[in-house]
């Protein structure tokens, strides 16, 4: 197992790709680059690869379909004074 970090893009819904049963630990802003917003993930790097479904709002943002959503995390992105709320589609 390992833990592998993911960059997302400022979208409202995006996939990623990760190996399967990836367990997803947290999500906050990059330390090398911090405009970017990173999810960390423990995963089996032998595993074949599956999609999974991100969304991320900002604060004050409408969320759609909320019932579908499992929450990850928070992250601020200081430099950009944003707030992001991440979660995974299920």
């Amino acid at each position: 197992m390992k833990i592998y970090k993911y960059t997302l893009m400022p979208e409202d819904r995006q996939v990623v790709e990760m190996p399967k049963g990836a367990t997803i630990l947290s999500v906050g802003a990059d330390v090398f680059v911090p405009d970017n917003l990173c999810l960390w993930a423990l995963v089996d790097p032998g595993e074949r690869p599956e999609m999974r479904v991100i969304h991320i709002h900002g604060t004050g943002h409408d969320v759609v379909t909320p019932e579908r959503l499992t929450y990850i995390g928070t992250a601020t992105m200081r430099s950009l004074s944003l707030v992001w709320h991440v979660f995974e589609e299920v």
